[in-house]
């Protein structure tokens, strides 16, 4: 049997309102000597502890949202590689929000795709698009956009300029300092 909530439940009117309402949906229950409510399987578990929650009958000192935060015992490296780039998305993204005259940024990254034959990895890969601020010189300020580069180089490792694209709202490139 699984148990439906990670603590044991102390209190007897709210463990008798809880069992009553787990037997109306027809589910059988039992509850241990140390207060826990156990069901037969982690799906019915689940079941249960979204209509404990919506029906607000969980007890004061279990937290909602830790009911939904359960550790694996395993992280597999593809997992903790994405975790690891997504944060490394959200930081590049403040930080290149922090800087004057710029009211929003959509940041869009194609990390390396390490091969087994180095000539077959993928580079790195980002394009920004930069929402500017109301009177703000951002998108024609080259050494600001070339610092938006640095930082892009410095934060994606192996981030070579040819592959990085800044665009302003509109869809034009500004960071082509060729033409220029």
């Amino acid at each position: 049997m699984v148990s439906v909530l990670d603590k044991p439940i102390y209190d007897e009117a709210i463990l008798d309102r809880i069992v009553r309402r787990i037997n109306q949906e027809g589910i059988k229950t039992s509850v241990t000597p140390n207060r826990f409510v156990k069901v037969a399987d982690e799906k019915t578990a689940r079941r249960m502890r979204v209509i404990l929650i919506n029906e607000n009958l969980l007890p004061s000192e279990i937290d909602p949202w830790q009911i939904f935060d359960k550790e694996r015992w395993t992280t597999t490296d593809m997992e903790r590689n994405r975790n690891f780039q997504h944060a490394q998305e959200i930081m590049i993204t403040e930080h290149i929000k922090a800087i004057e005259g710029i009211d929003n940024v959509k940041l869009n990254v194609m990390w390396p795709k390490i091969e087994l034959f180095n000539e077959q990895t993928q580079p790195a890969k980002v394009s920004v698009i930069i929402f500017p601020m109301l009177g703000s010189d951002i998108t024609q300020n080259r050494k600001k956009i070339e610092g938006i580069q640095r930082l892009l180089q410095t934060a994606i490792e192996g981030l070579q300029l040819e592959n990085i694209v800044i665009i302003d709202q509109a869809g034009n490139i500004i960071n082509n300092f060729e033409e220029e």
